[in-house]
């Protein structure tokens, strides 16, 4: 690799120090890398010109632009690097002997003093190295053969290296101009070739092709070495004398496995500890994973493009960047406990160094049982038990998407029960305390280790117990449910504000078990929201996902995605940041036309018929006192909107347009035969396969204004 260095200069010849220099393919504006320091260290790119002005670097061979950029002055350099072999090939010839890293493997039992000292230690066919007599070498090389010494190789001396490096210098500073020809360099110092190796430039600019041996970059410390592409030394001699080598180049081969999840720009390095996956980092883009000798190399991108190389997690160590917890909890009857799933999805811990579970696990083997303080910690990584509530791969997605911050591990438990309706998990119930138990020891737990704690929201998944429940109560109980959990929180943690509560939408109250066509749940759960938008958020509905033949509960795959759907709305808790679902806020009638605004979480709208199938005009309806007129056409207008058209001007009072608000009484809840409509957003969230999950359309009623 080729060392330039040059002066920094605007156009009248003054030096212009901490100027910032980046480094191009030629032509382009793609960022080079693999720069490096005089001293062979990694150099960000883009670098700084040092106080004097001065810039040294070192590139790979190629043809390069140079930009440099200052307050006053703005512009580029064309600069090539290419090495040039010959000018210290006695050099080369010393260092050719070493021929690779291999060899440094007879090293690793020690130098000895005498042959016989060799022999003793030796095992048969083992190599083994001896001081040498000649202060030109630094050891010979020996190898045991049926008891005796037979001479293979040496390596010279630190002495002789230095007479070389001095020599070769000298040739360099010695060497004759040959041509004049190149117009860019006035004075300049050519090879036989006649290509510049030194010249001077009409501007001040020094052009420069210095040859090196193995390890010149890192002259400050090494005699002699043999480095790999990444300059790590495998076998070097300091000017002290000391013998180094690096165990990994006895043993290039992957130790371990490791790889990178997330999108360009926030990828992840993971590898696997015990057949697990850990997790290392939790900020900037990584990639390029090797493991090697116990330690995981990657490559960071945070600004700066850095090499890093850590040591492979423990088992059941918690990540190192990790110095506060996050504790979601999840609450609710059966579906938010994933009741006949069947077997889960989430047999690994997706993080098991940053998402964590209780003691005891996700949830209570016995979910009628009571959860005791001994129960809770030391946490653990979370991973399934028999069952997949979505809570689980609601912490995959939110640790895969990048919501958590940077320095927090992520805390679940589930603490529902089947069956029960919302009086029967309120204050002063068993599920209740639970999960109020979970908490206060967990926080406990934080204080012990130093950990700040805290709780950003409740998750709640249930309704279908109270389907029947006449307008307002339902509403009512809920606003007193989180009034209470906040209360209790603030009370165990000590934190202030708000703790909302986000709620997953029912979708099923048509299954045979309940025979309805309409419940008041799905529609007080979304109206709460709008009325206490500070204690409420609306995750989204779950008719899109496929029930079980008892048209209620889920297949473990649907859990599993009702889980990373709600991530979205979890995340923003987390973050801090407000969530509304996909959901119609607005009906404006002019004539026979109704527009239809729509908030989209990620636009433009869209109408999927293929994912779920169409009930007939998307799952919209016109109300009115007296059934006056109906919805005889939709179209989609715009990146918000819908627009659809009467049969006739209406006449009755109150009117509304409904959406996915009602279903036929007896069939199963799902996305081709329960209460639904086929509006959506473009979300580009994936799930664990890599299939998107998108933000359906809520249930719900939206009065009309009539211009």
């Amino acid at each position: 690799m080729e060392l330039k260095s040059f002066f920094v200069q605007d156009d009248q010849g003054n030096k212009l120090p901490g100027a910032v220099c980046y480094m191009y393919q030629r032509g382009t504006e793609s960022i080079v890398e693999g720069l490096r320091k005089p001293n062979g260290e990694p150099l960000p790119n883009p670098f700084n010109s040092d106080n004097d002005a001065k810039v040294q670097l070192g590139a790979p061979n190629g043809l390069y632009d140079i930009r440099v950029s200052t307050p006053t002055r703005d512009y580029r350099i064309p600069l090539q690097f290419n090495d040039v072999s010959d000018v210290l090939e006695q050099a080369n010839t010393a260092a050719t002997r070493a021929e690779t890293a291999r060899d440094s493997a007879h090293l690793t039992s020690g130098v000895k003093t005498t042959i016989e000292e060799g022999l003793l230690s030796a095992p048969e066919g083992g190599l083994f190295s001896v001081l040498a007599a000649s202060t030109d070498d630094y050891v010979s090389v020996y190898q045991k053969v049926a008891g005796a010494a037979v001479y293979r190789r040496r390596y010279p001396s630190g002495d002789l290296v230095r007479n070389l490096d001095y020599a070769a210098r000298f040739a360099i500073k010695a060497a004759v101009p040959r041509s004049m020809a190149d117009s860019s360099h006035p004075w300049s110092v050519v090879d036989e070739s006649r290509k510049v190796i030194l010249g001077v430039r009409k501007n001040g600019i020094v052009d420069a092709v210095l040859d090196r041996m193995p390890g010149l970059s890192l002259l400050g410390d090494y005699a002699w070495c043999i480095c790999d592409e990444n300059k790590v030394v495998l076998l070097g001699i300091k000017w002290s004398g000391e013998l180094v080598t690096y165990p990994s180049a006895l043993a290039s081969t992957p130790t371990g496995y490791a790889w990178d999840e997330g999108v360009p720009g926030k990828r992840d390095i993971f590898t696997l500890v015990d057949g697990v996956p850990y997790q290392l980092t939790s900020s900037g883009d990584n990639t390029s994973p090797e493991v090697l000798a116990g330690q995981v190399h990657y490559i960071e991108r945070n600004g700066a493009v850095i090499s890093r190389a850590v040591p492979v997690p423990e088992a059941g160590s918690v990540a190192s960047f990790v110095n506060s917890i996050i504790h979601v909890i999840s609450l609710g009857q059966s579906l938010s406990c994933g009741i006949n799933s069947g077997t889960p999805v989430t047999q690994q811990p997706p993080s098991a160094n940053r998402i964590l579970t209780i003691k005891d696990g996700i949830q209570l083997d016995d979910e009628k049982g009571v959860l005791s303080a001994d129960m809770v910690a030391p946490f653990k990584p979370m991973v399934a038990k028999t069952k997949e509530p979505p809570i689980m791969q609601m912490a995959a997605e939110i640790n895969r998407a990048r919501y958590l911050p940077a320095t927090a591990g992520l805390l679940v438990s589930n603490h529902g029960r089947g069956g029960q309706g919302i009086t029967q998990l309120n204050k002063g119930t068993i599920p209740y305390q639970n999960s109020l138990t979970a908490i206060a020891e967990a926080k406990a737990e934080c204080d012990r280790k130093g950990w700040p704690y805290r709780i950003p929201c409740i998750c709640w998944n249930q309704g279908q117990h109270d389907g029947g429940m006449a307008a307002g109560v339902y509403y009512g109980h809920l606003v007193q449910l989180q009034a209470d959990y906040e209360a209790d929180i603030q009370a165990i943690t000590g934190q202030t504000g708000r703790i909302p509560m986000v709620v997953t939408q029912m979708s099923n109250w048509t299954a045979p078990t309940y025979n309805r066509s309409f419940s008041n749940i799905p529609h007080e759960q979304y109206q709460v929201a709008l009325d206490f938008p500070d204690r409420f958020v609306v995750a989204g509905p779950q008719y899109w996902l496929p029930s079980n033949s008892d048209g209620i509960h889920l297949p473990a795959v649907a859990y599993s995605r009702d889980g990373i759907a709600l991530a979205g709305a979890v995340g923003a808790m987390i973050k801090g940041e407000q969530w509304k679902p996909t959901a119609c806020v607005s009906a404006v009638r002019n004539g026979l036309k109704v527009t239809l605004r729509f908030n989209v979480p990620h636009g433009p709208l869209v109408i999927d018929t293929v994912n779920v199938s169409d009930p007939g005009f998307w799952g919209l309806r016109w109300i009115d006192s007296t059934s006056s007129a109906s919805i005889v056409a939709t179209e989609l207008v715009g990146y918000d909107a819908i627009e659809v058209t009467l049969s006739n001007e209406p006449t009755g009072s109150s009117p509304i347009i409904g959406v996915a608000d009602i279903g036929i009484a007896s069939t199963l809840a799902g996305p081709t035969t329960g209460p639904r409509t086929c509006i959506r957003d473009s979300s580009p969230r994936l799930d664990r396969t890599g299939l998107p999950v998108y933000n359906w359309a809520c249930h719900n009623r939206v009065s009309v204004i009539t211009i």
